[in-house]
């Protein structure tokens, strides 16, 4: 019986835009993760559970003679005019065949609820299409025929920075990660605030990892970057950002660049700090748009109100679509535009910064913050050209 729930779990999974999270007791499967009200089956912890699932009034009817045990739920009491949550025992009354289509009946249920908007990622999501494609059909499909080539020009090159567990032991010198313990030279101390209190560790890039095909926007070929910032001081019972008092200055964050990946050391963290776990990354070429339209390269579209919303519309379905095609990792970022939570801030809006990286919220790194936002990290271009990390803008949102 073990191995009909493991294939059943898996054929949940391959639905397109189905998504496994846990719960308290179970494991719902759920379109899009976007609301819990898109979750089409519910696999109980206990393996001897029935399974819960939306199920049409006829096939619940028909397939009682043949399965006692099948019922309407009551845990689950809200349902529509031809379906309602369904128990459906998973104990041999019923065989695979019969549950594998009611999972598939249940996702259709689901799937035929969402407004245009989801339809439209789930089909884009369905056809496996390459970033580039899936740019090309929603210009069309979200009205932007006419304005293809202003589209086109939005596009930045970025990396995306997709995380493994692991931990520090198990990861080369000098690889590319997020949290664990960097990997200094004998020549770069640990940075420290003012105050004297160091400043926590949160990324490293080894800038040779990058694909050598892409653009790299200026970034060297060979080298380490090193992320450390007061925006990794925070406490377990609390996933909001320790900060010094005052004004924000620059020197909240340290970016360091070293041009060899030789000679390195894992160096410990000090003693007051909490580090994060480490999480190695692959870095994936990705296709960046604004999230914003108060980014200049937006602003400078004058977009109309209609056509705004439209462009909203737009960014959401793409970045769903492309995340889903690579796993649907945290969203950490190299170069490209910032994922903002609530708004463009009014330094990046004026034309004055370029995001160099977004740190995410992720189970993997132990990283949280706030309410599931990012951390951002952006200069103005003329330092990123010339590598001068001295004027970095460090902010963070949350929901």
């Amino acid at each position: 019986m073990n191995e009909i729930i493991s294939r059943l779990k898996a054929r949940a999974l391959s639905l397109a835009g189905a998504h496994a999270s846990d719960g308290h007791k179970t494991i719902n499967f759920n379109l899009l993760d976007e609301s819990s009200l898109d979750i089409f089956v519910e696999f109980p912890m206990a393996p001897e559970s029935p399974l819960l699932m939306r199920c049409t009034n006829a096939d619940r009817e028909r397939l009682t003679a043949q399965a006692p045990g099948i019922h309407v739920s009551t845990d689950m009491k809200w349902g529509g005019d031809n379906w309602k949550w369904t128990d459906v025992p998973v104990d041999g009354s019923l065989p695979e065949p019969i549950l594998a289509e009611l999972i598939d009946r249940s996702y259709q249920i689901v799937a035929a609820g969402l407004n245009e908007l989801g339809k439209l990622k789930l089909d884009l999501i369905s056809r496996k299409l390459p970033p580039a494609q899936v740019l090309e059909e929603l210009i069309s499909q979200c009205g932007f025929s006419g304005r293809e080539a202003e589209i086109r020009g939005l596009v930045r090159p970025a990396f995306l920075l997709k995380t493994r567990t692991s931990h520090d032991n198990d990861v080369p010198l000098g690889h590319s990660k997020i949290g664990g313990t960097p990997d200094l030279p004998a020549t770069i101390s640990w940075p420290v605030f003012s105050n004297g209190k160091p400043l926590a560790f949160l990324a490293q890039i080894n800038l040779a990892q990058i694909p050598s095909s892409e653009d790299r926007v200026g970034l060297p070929q060979s080298g380490m970057l090193y992320l450390f910032s007061v925006y990794g001081w925070q406490s377990p019972d609390d996933s909001d950002p320790h900060l010094p008092g005052g004004a924000y200055a620059p020197s909240w964050t340290r970016i360091l660049y070293h041009k060899e990946a030789s000679a390195l050391t894992r160096r410990q963290p000090p003693s007051a700090l909490t580090a994060f776990d480490c999480a190695p990354v692959d870095m994936l070429p990705i296709l960046s748009l604004p999230t914003s339209g108060d980014e200049p390269v937006v602003a400078s579209l004058n977009l109309g109100e209609d056509e705004r919303d439209r462009y909203e519309s737009f960014v959401s379905v793409f970045t769903t679509v492309c995340d889903y095609a690579l796993g649907r990792p945290a969203r950490h970022l190299l170069l490209g535009f910032a994922d903002y939570v609530q708004f463009c801030v009014e330094e990046v809006a004026a034309g004055y910064l370029q995001l160099l990286f977004q740190i995410a919220s992720d189970d993997n790194t132990g990283m949280c913050w706030g309410d599931g936002g990012n951390l951002y990290f952006w200069l103005p271009p003329a330092d990123l050209e010339c590598l001068d990390f001295e004027s970095v803008y460090t902010d963070y949102q949350c929901g």
